[in-house]
Formats: C-alpha cells, sequence, structure tokens
C-alpha cells in the first residue's frame, strides 16, 4: 500500500469527480507526488485532491485536476475548488484512520 496518498472511486455523480485523492505525506513536494500518480483511465475525466496536511483546512485545501485518457494528472490547469461537507468527510476519515 502506498502511504503517500490515498485513491478512492468515486462512482457517485453527486460528487462530479471520478476520484478522489488523499495526499498523506506532507514531505514531498505536491507536485513531486501528483506526477507519478497514474488512474485507470481510458476516457477523459475529474478528480480531487485533499491537501490538508500540506496546506490545512482553508480554501486551499482541494485541488482539482483533468485526468488525461492516458490516466495521468493534468497539473497545468489545476484550481482550488470548495467541495460539499460529505466528500470533506470522506477525506477526513482516511487522515485520521491512517494518523
Amino acid at each position: 500500500m502506498n502511504l503517500d496518498y490515498i485513491i478512492e472511486t468515486l462512482s457517485d455523480e453527486k460528487y462530479g469527480y471520478d476520484y478522489l485523492i488523499t495526499i498523506l505525506d506532507y514531505e514531498i513536494p505536491l507536485s513531486k507526488t501528483l506526477i507519478c500518480i497514474t488512474l485507470p483511465q481510458s476516457k477523459f475525466g475529474k478528480c480531487i485532491v485533499d491537501t490538508m496536511l500540506q496546506v490545512g483546512d482553508y480554501k486551499y485545501r482541494f485541488i482539482e485536476l483533468d485526468i488525461l485518457n492516458n490516466g495521468f494528472l493534468y497539473i497545468d490547469n489545476a484550481k482550488y475548488v470548495k467541495v460539499n461537507e460529505e466528500l470533506k468527510e470522506k477525506s477526513k476519515l482516511y487522515i485520521i484512520k491512517l494518523s
């Protein structure tokens, strides 16, 4: 199991994202972690990245990224977004469980 991050498939359309990636390592630069992630994707999609352990629990916590058809994350057009409370809690559970 990779302890730098956790990837969860979000099958419910209410979230608006294909994957939730929770970053668990606060020492490795975020960009270095993100370029190493490959998702099982055969079409373009979107993921949400929770960076709470790196930046804290405020408006720059969640980053929306596009997923390219080869599964790589396209970090050049990253944007900070607000997410609903349910998704926020889902990610927080991973952080608490693995702390």
